[in-house]
């Protein structure tokens, strides 16, 4: 008997169809698996860059911006997610953040069909231990810290098949902004406009160098100003300055500007413009400017604030205080203090004396609307301590001396000058009475030298293209009507915006013919409560243009402060001007002949912090 064969041919066909049915469902799990890989990666780089964008906008504690932070982040992770139709804000943005790092978390959400970005800030310290993991040295503390969170659905090609028609993949990346003071940089010129353009340029046949201190400490120069007028307008012209942030032009074969580098470290010129990006060449006329451009985060006024008026240390304040309650307090009461009172204690004595006066008293306050001397004569005053309940006018021909002087005081005037010089103008020189004034080189070579304030509550400093001005170890402040601006960057002063500023004639410094002008240089440390105007020449808060005219020679030293105000330097033919000095200012016009050098010495000016930033989850 023989017994039958099986047919197993359509088992072989079911076989190869399960086979087959399930090749397809593992392609579709690895196409729809891919498409998750890929929106994670997308999401990964998108959270990385917006959480970096933001970093550089927390670094400074004195300049945070979370408003700023937060709008860079959304902008630049948006940039690099797929566009899926308008981002929609919810509430208020990130203004609901505000300019401010406040205690508690607040998380800004914007969504678009496909994806969701949340702004989570500030981040505290319990939010980063995952899994009890404790911080690490470099979390930092929780206002430095910000998180980008992305959210992406991802609709799935297959998957449907199996129920599962999408899925969500989130990321997030948390930034630490901080302050790196390992790095900091000295420029010797920083011009702090914000808009527009002309913040640095010379012009005629002279030039600025700024020349290397050390092998550590190249020449630098630097603005912050975006290279745009207003908004995203573009500037005036690209064939002169109004086209340029830096501007210079090519003089018998050298750049008008430079920024020479050590024989280890190139020079450096740090333009925002550059940084930001503009469909104009904002940045240098090749032939003009040496170096190229390096793009730099914008630093604002706030290192110098930050030195010398700190909320733990606040001397600026302090010395506008004191200096608003001598003026105020009664004549009476200050010469039962033991102060001399400048006409009344003296016999001959005038506040326009024809013939030449020495007041020696320790303490002196001048009790007239405007002390000025004529007929070639002049007025010493000999004590430390020296208070003008009104103004000082120094004639042609004329002197007024105080050589030994430590604080001076002036209420100055309502409008117009509060201390002028046409004549001879000496602070500290230390000269004995009856002997010419000296220069502020002999006084740094004396063994009891000591630094002077000279505060100036109304009215400008100026002088005049025959005058001689000596101020040795000397600090100016021109006071006027209003404290200094905020610290902060708040509101009115942020990244984007212009720094506020002050309007009133009080305060302009506009200084000609011969000048020698030198900070208080005690020591190479920083300004402390024994002398917190360490390496400070002048601060002013006004906002007309200021200017120092080289008709003779022309020595400065220390930080010129002028945040809200331009500055013109004008040189002469053949004048090569080296100076230990800093300038801070709205912006810098040098013209005229002649070269100015600038070599700040690093212990003596403001370095500037380089803010630093980097992920830490």
């Amino acid at each position: 008997m023989t017994r039958r064969r099986l047919d197993e041919s359509g088992a072989v066909l079911i076989g190869f169809a399960l086979c087959c049915t399930l090749l397809l469902a593992l392609s579709a799990l690895v196409v729809d698996l891919g498409s998750m890989r890929v929106a994670r990666e997308r999401g990964r780089r998108a959270a990385d860059l917006g959480a970096l964008a933001a970093g550089e906008r927390l670094g400074n504690p004195g300049d945070r911006d979370p408003e700023a932070a937060c709008e860079a982040a959304i902008r630049t992770a948006t940039a690099n997610l797929r566009e899926a139709g308008p981002l929609q804000m919810e509430g208020s943005g990130c203004a609901a953040l505000g300019h401010q790092c406040e205690a508690e978390p607040t998380d800004v959400v914007a969504r678009t069909d496909t994806y969701e970005i949340v702004i989570r800030y500030p981040i505290p310290d319990a939010e980063l231990v995952v899994d009890d993991e404790p911080l690490r040295s470099h979390d930092g503390q929780l206002c430095e810290r910000m998180r980008v969170r992305v959210e992406q659905r991802v609709d799935f090609a297959f998957a449907g098949v199996f129920g599962v028609d999408h899925d969500d993949v989130t990321v997030d990346s948390t930034v630490r902004g901080v302050v790196g003071f390992r790095n900091v940089r000295v420029p010797a010129l920083h011009a702090l406009r914000r808009f527009g353009c002309r913040a640095i340029t010379v012009s005629g046949q002279g030039r600025m160098v700024v020349e290397a201190f050390d092998a550590s400490h190249p020449g630098v120069i630097g603005a912050d100003a975006l290279g745009n007028t207003t908004g995203e307008a573009a500037c005036s012209s690209n064939t002169n300055a109004d086209g340029y942030v830096v501007f210079a032009q090519e003089f018998g074969g050298l750049p008008g500007i430079e920024a020479m580098g050590s024989t280890t470290t190139p020079g450096v010129i740090a333009l925002v413009a550059t940084k930001v990006g503009s469909s104009r060449d904002v940045c240098c006329v090749p032939t003009g400017v040496r170096p190229g451009p390096t793009a730099s985060p914008i630093i604002s006024r706030l290192p110098v604030d930050w030195l010398y008026n700190p909320p733990a240390r606040p001397g600026i304040d302090r010395a506008r205080a004191d200096a608003m309650a001598l003026v105020a307090k009664p004549v009476a009461d200050l010469r039962a203090e033991g102060w001399v009172v400048y006409p009344q204690d003296g016999a001959g004595w005038s506040c326009a004396p024809t013939t030449s006066v020495v007041v020696d008293a320790e303490r002196v306050v001048v009790d007239c609307p405007n002390l000025g001397p004529k007929s070639q004569a002049s007025i010493t005053l000999t004590g430390v301590d020296v208070v003008a309940r009104g103004s000082i006018s120094v004639g042609t021909q004329n002197g007024v001396r105080m050589p030994n002087a430590r604080r001076v005081v002036l209420a100055g005037a309502e409008a117009g000058s509060g201390l002028a010089n046409g004549g001879t103008l000496t602070v500290n020189d230390g000269a004995p009475v009856g002997q010419p004034p000296r220069s502020c080189a002999d006084r740094r070579a004396d063994v009891d030298r000591h630094g002077a304030s000279v505060v100036v509550l109304g009215g400008a400093f100026t002088s005049t293209t025959a005058s001689v001005t000596g101020l040795c170890e000397t600090f100016v402040y021109l006071a006027g009507t209003d404290a200094p601006q905020q610290r902060t960057s708040g509101g009115t002063c942020a990244l984007d915006l212009p720094c506020p500023i002050v309007t009133a004639d009080r305060g302009q410094v506009s200084l000609l013919g011969q000048l020698d002008w030198r900070a208080s240089n005690a020591s190479s440390s920083a300004p402390d409560d024994a002398d917190p105007f360490e390496d400070l020449a002048l601060w002013t808060e006004t906002s007309l243009p200021g200017e120092i005219k080289g008709q003779g020679t022309t020595i400065t030293s220390g930080v010129f402060f002028l945040p809200n105000a331009p500055i013109a330097y004008t040189g002469q033919a053949s004048q090569d001007v080296q100076l230990n000095a800093q300038f801070f200012a709205e912006s810098f016009d040098m013209s005229g002949q002649g070269t100015l050098r600038l070599t700040p010495n690093p212990s003596d000016v403001v370095p500037v912090p380089v803010a630093m930033f980097h992920l830490i989850r």
